[in-house]
């Protein structure tokens, strides 16, 4: 059993904003790119002449005036002018409808927001369900990266920003579902696990399949943390060599998860991995020693009432983790001193917590409020509309105890 502590008594800043989507949202997803918005510093986007790409320019400024931006053409949605010091981050969602949406995140001295910049779909009639999301870039990119979705078209689809917004710009087709994507950036792969059993490896250098790998049982979840990626299925978690390409240990989860899991994360060295089940129950799994390492605890039940847990997100730290459950709740954990913090990182909503989780810098967290489907299809239909929430870390407050 985890003890409870707070983490302070002051609330952080949060934005929430509604998503244009009468269905429910199923991913979200980080860019690792952050914006610098500081004094003496302008930063704006433009296309860049031939290739239609967006780099970031900058320009000095005084110190004590604002600075300001202009762009030599391109979205307006897409353009950079901040003003005031803090972070600029994107992130993406996506939904059951088959549209993402692409936000932009301002954290600053005035607070923090959140703003649509774009829905982004194939086309009108392509409404197959998106199950996965990312970014193709990294922390020193001049731009959010390539935008990656994957899910109920049998498929991994690339779009590359253009003067006009994302544009669809390739399609690695798949036998199956394909229910997680991710972007190894140290070998600039695409990875993706399927229904099917299978670990894709696409060269974005060449635009194609280099490798698959079967680990024979269908895909839960996907997490990559620098060279290594942890295939989840319904009971295990297999780890998987991204410079060699092959299968490695395959871990089973804890004894006392009597339920399929439903998400998993790997702690940032490696060392051990998170997973959440459909019954509310969370375990953290050691990979070598992990009888006297590993343990479970409920995180989202209440007495004969179990809700899943939905999304799993480790903090750059990696002292703390968060999970989003099905009963509308966010909470956070110590997994070295294995004590609950009283206060959460968002507020608790009406419907699920379907999807979520830090930015690549722990500042921000975001969740995104939607129905997960843990009641069957019919009660989609008069839930509340998907809504992003998006809120400071109190990370500074986060001790080991």
């Amino acid at each position: 059993m985890l003890a409870a502590r707070g983490a302070g008594d002051e609330s952080a800043d949060r934005a929430a904003v509604a998503i244009d989507s009468t269905l429910p949202v199923t991913c979200l997803a980080w860019s690792d790119y952050v914006g610098g918005c500081t004094d003496g510093f302008a930063a704006k986007w433009h296309a860049e002449p031939g290739r239609g790409s967006r780099i970031w320019e900058g320009a000095s400024s005084s110190s004590t005036t604002s600075s300001s931006s202009s762009s030599s053409g391109g979205s307006a949605a897409l353009r950079e002018s901040d003003t005031v010091m803090g972070e600029t981050g994107y992130l993406s969602l996506g939904s059951w409808s088959g549209a993402a949406f692409v936000y932009k995140v301002k954290d600053t001295t005035e607070g923090v927001t959140a703003e649509h910049v774009q829905t982004v779909r194939e086309n009108t009639t392509d409404e197959l369900p998106i199950l996965s999301t990312c970014f193709a870039a990294s922390a020193w990119a001049s731009d959010p990266g390539d935008l990656i979705t994957a899910g109920c078209c049998e498929s991994v689809k690339v779009y590359r920003p253009t003067e006009s917004g994302y544009r669809l710009s390739t399609t690695y087709h798949q036998p199956d579902v394909v229910k997680s994507v991710k972007y190894a950036e140290e070998q600039n792969l695409v990875v993706s696990g399927s229904w099917d059993g299978t670990v894709r490896f696409y060269d974005r250098r060449v635009d194609r399949s280099i490798a698959t790998l079967h680990v024979s049982k269908p895909c839960v979840d996907l997490d990559i943390v620098k060279n290594t990626a942890a295939f989840c299925s319904s009971r295990h978690v297999t780890l998987i060599d991204l410079e060699a390409r092959q299968v490695g240990l395959t871990v089973a989860a804890h004894h006392r998860m009597t339920q399929q899991l439903r998400c998993a994360a790997l702690l940032k060295d490696q060392s051990a991995f998170v997973a959440g089940a459909i019954d509310g129950r969370c375990c953290v799994v050691a990979f070598q020693a992990a009888d006297a390492q590993s343990y479970t605890f409920k995180c989202h039940a209440a007495g004969n009432q179990s809700y899943p847990v939905n999304a799993v997100s480790v903090h750059p730290s990696q002292t703390v983790f968060a999970t989003l459950g099905g009963d509308g709740e966010a909470r956070l954990w110590n997994h070295v001193g294995r004590f609950s913090f009283t206060a959460p990182p968002l507020p608790a909503v009406p419907t699920a917590f379907s999807c979520g989780g830090f930015n690549a810098q722990g500042t921000l967290f975001a969740a995104v409020a939607s129905y997960d489907f843990s009641k069957g299809w019919h009660p989609a239909e008069t839930a509340p509309a998907p809504k992003l929430l998006v809120s400071r870390t109190p990370s500074e407050k986060w001790s080991d105890g």
